[in-house]
Protein backbone atom coordinates (compact mmCIF):
# COMPACT_ATOMS: atom_id res chain seq x y z
CA UNK A 1 0.00 0.00 0.00
CA UNK A 2 1.38 3.41 -0.90
CA UNK A 3 2.23 5.70 1.98
CA UNK A 4 0.23 8.90 1.46
CA UNK A 5 2.66 11.14 3.36
CA UNK A 6 4.51 12.16 0.23
CA UNK A 7 3.47 15.15 -1.88
CA UNK A 8 1.44 16.90 0.79
CA UNK A 9 -0.56 19.80 -0.66
CA UNK A 10 0.00 21.90 2.48
CA UNK A 11 1.89 21.68 5.77
CA UNK A 12 0.67 19.19 8.32
CA UNK A 13 -1.49 20.71 11.04
CA UNK A 14 -0.01 21.55 14.42
CA UNK A 15 -2.00 20.29 17.37
CA UNK A 16 0.26 20.64 20.41
CA UNK A 17 -0.62 24.18 21.47
CA UNK A 18 -4.34 23.64 20.95
CA UNK A 19 -4.33 20.44 23.01
CA UNK A 20 -2.31 22.09 25.77
CA UNK A 21 -5.05 24.71 26.13
CA UNK A 22 -8.01 22.32 25.97
CA UNK A 23 -6.97 19.04 27.57
CA UNK A 24 -5.42 18.25 30.94
CA UNK A 25 -2.08 16.36 30.82
CA UNK A 26 -3.70 12.96 31.43
CA UNK A 27 -6.06 13.38 28.51
CA UNK A 28 -3.20 14.51 26.26
CA UNK A 29 -1.37 11.28 27.14
CA UNK A 30 -4.48 9.24 26.27
CA UNK A 31 -4.74 11.02 22.90
CA UNK A 32 -1.06 10.35 22.16
CA UNK A 33 -1.57 6.65 22.92
CA UNK A 34 -4.58 6.63 20.62
CA UNK A 35 -2.40 8.09 17.87
CA UNK A 36 -0.43 4.83 17.96
CA UNK A 37 -3.68 2.88 17.66
CA UNK A 38 -4.73 5.16 14.79
CA UNK A 39 -1.44 4.45 13.01
CA UNK A 40 -2.25 0.73 13.23
CA UNK A 41 -5.83 1.26 12.09
CA UNK A 42 -4.66 3.23 9.04
CA UNK A 43 -2.77 0.14 7.90
CA UNK A 44 -5.92 -2.01 7.90
CA UNK A 45 -8.90 -0.82 5.88
CA UNK A 46 -11.33 -3.09 7.73
CA UNK A 47 -10.35 -1.44 11.03
CA UNK A 48 -11.01 2.02 9.59
CA UNK A 49 -14.43 0.99 8.36
CA UNK A 50 -15.20 -0.46 11.80
CA UNK A 51 -14.04 2.74 13.57
CA UNK A 52 -16.12 4.90 11.23
CA UNK A 53 -19.21 2.72 11.74
CA UNK A 54 -18.87 2.69 15.53
CA UNK A 55 -18.33 6.47 15.61
CA UNK A 56 -21.43 7.01 13.49
CA UNK A 57 -23.47 4.72 15.75
CA UNK A 58 -22.31 6.53 18.90
CA UNK A 59 -23.02 9.90 17.31
CA UNK A 60 -26.52 8.71 16.41
CA UNK A 61 -27.15 7.67 20.02
CA UNK A 62 -25.95 11.01 21.45
CA UNK A 63 -26.92 13.55 18.77
CA UNK A 64 -28.28 16.19 21.13
CA UNK A 65 -25.19 16.12 23.39
CA UNK A 66 -22.91 16.36 20.34
CA UNK A 67 -24.86 19.03 18.47
CA UNK A 68 -21.91 21.44 18.62
CA UNK A 69 -19.67 19.10 16.57
CA UNK A 70 -22.25 16.91 14.83
CA UNK A 71 -21.78 18.14 11.25
CA UNK A 72 -17.98 18.12 11.47
CA UNK A 73 -17.94 14.71 13.13
CA UNK A 74 -20.15 13.30 10.37
CA UNK A 75 -17.80 14.76 7.75
CA UNK A 76 -14.79 13.26 9.54
CA UNK A 77 -16.48 9.85 9.70
CA UNK A 78 -17.30 10.00 5.97
CA UNK A 79 -13.72 11.07 5.18
CA UNK A 80 -12.29 8.11 7.10
CA UNK A 81 -14.72 5.78 5.35
CA UNK A 82 -13.87 7.17 1.89
CA UNK A 83 -10.15 6.95 2.65
CA UNK A 84 -10.58 3.32 3.75
CA UNK A 85 -12.58 2.56 0.59
CA UNK A 86 -9.84 4.26 -1.45
CA UNK A 87 -12.33 6.55 -3.13
CA UNK A 88 -10.72 9.65 -1.63
CA UNK A 89 -7.03 9.93 -0.78
CA UNK A 90 -6.56 13.68 -1.16
CA UNK A 91 -5.65 14.22 2.48
CA UNK A 92 -2.21 14.12 4.14
CA UNK A 93 -1.30 11.04 6.16
CA UNK A 94 -0.84 13.10 9.32
CA UNK A 95 -4.32 14.60 8.97
CA UNK A 96 -5.75 11.09 8.72
CA UNK A 97 -3.70 10.04 11.74
CA UNK A 98 -5.14 12.82 13.89
CA UNK A 99 -8.65 12.37 12.52
CA UNK A 100 -8.68 8.64 13.27
CA UNK A 101 -7.13 9.28 16.71
CA UNK A 102 -9.96 11.74 17.44
CA UNK A 103 -12.54 9.12 16.45
CA UNK A 104 -10.82 6.56 18.67
CA UNK A 105 -10.84 9.07 21.54
CA UNK A 106 -14.55 9.60 20.92
CA UNK A 107 -15.10 5.83 21.07
CA UNK A 108 -12.95 5.02 24.07
CA UNK A 109 -14.70 4.63 27.41
CA UNK A 110 -11.49 5.53 29.29
CA UNK A 111 -11.57 9.30 29.38
CA UNK A 112 -11.64 11.92 32.12
CA UNK A 113 -15.42 11.99 32.47
CA UNK A 114 -17.27 8.76 31.66
CA UNK A 115 -19.58 9.06 28.67
CA UNK A 116 -22.41 7.44 30.64
CA UNK A 117 -22.85 10.87 32.26
CA UNK A 118 -24.09 11.98 28.82
CA UNK A 119 -23.65 15.72 28.19
CA UNK A 120 -21.01 16.14 30.89
CA UNK A 121 -19.28 12.90 29.92
CA UNK A 122 -19.11 13.86 26.26
CA UNK A 123 -17.63 17.33 26.97
CA UNK A 124 -14.04 16.11 26.70
CA UNK A 125 -14.91 14.25 23.48
CA UNK A 126 -16.37 17.48 22.06
CA UNK A 127 -13.21 19.35 23.07
CA UNK A 128 -10.91 16.86 21.32
CA UNK A 129 -13.09 16.69 18.22
CA UNK A 130 -13.25 20.49 18.07
CA UNK A 131 -9.47 20.87 18.24
CA UNK A 132 -8.85 18.21 15.59
CA UNK A 133 -11.58 19.54 13.31
CA UNK A 134 -10.15 23.06 13.60
CA UNK A 135 -6.73 21.77 12.56
CA UNK A 136 -8.20 19.68 9.72
CA UNK A 137 -10.65 22.34 8.54
CA UNK A 138 -9.18 22.77 5.04
CA UNK A 139 -8.95 18.98 4.52
CA UNK A 140 -12.55 18.48 5.69
CA UNK A 141 -13.83 21.35 3.55
CA UNK A 142 -12.00 20.03 0.47
CA UNK A 143 -13.42 16.56 1.09
CA UNK A 144 -16.96 17.91 1.52
CA UNK A 145 -16.62 19.90 -1.72
CA UNK A 146 -15.37 16.75 -3.49
CA UNK A 147 -18.36 14.81 -2.13
CA UNK A 148 -20.74 17.39 -3.56
CA UNK A 149 -18.97 17.17 -6.93
CA UNK A 150 -17.57 20.68 -6.70
CA UNK A 151 -13.93 19.58 -6.92
CA UNK A 152 -12.24 17.02 -9.14
CA UNK A 153 -10.73 13.94 -7.55
CA UNK A 154 -7.33 14.60 -5.97
CA UNK A 155 -4.33 13.04 -7.68
CA UNK A 156 -4.13 10.25 -5.11
CA UNK A 157 -7.85 9.35 -5.26
CA UNK A 158 -9.46 6.56 -7.19
CA UNK A 159 -11.79 8.97 -8.96
CA UNK A 160 -14.90 11.02 -8.35
CA UNK A 161 -17.27 10.21 -5.53
CA UNK A 162 -19.50 7.34 -6.60
CA UNK A 163 -23.15 8.25 -7.06
CA UNK A 164 -24.20 5.93 -4.25
CA UNK A 165 -21.06 6.83 -2.24
CA UNK A 166 -21.35 3.31 -0.73
CA UNK A 167 -21.38 5.07 2.63
CA UNK A 168 -24.61 4.97 4.62
CA UNK A 169 -23.67 8.18 6.41
CA UNK A 170 -25.75 11.24 5.51
CA UNK A 171 -24.15 14.26 3.88
CA UNK A 172 -25.19 17.46 5.62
Amino acid sequence: MEHPSSARPHPAPSFSAAFDEVLPPGERRVFRLLQRAARQALRRRVRLVRVAGRAYAKLSRHESALQQVRADLLTLVRLVRAWANRTYRGVPWRSMLYGVAALLYFLTPFDAVPDVLLVLGLADDVAVISVVVQALRSDLDRFAAWERGLLPAPARSAGPAPASAAVPIPVR
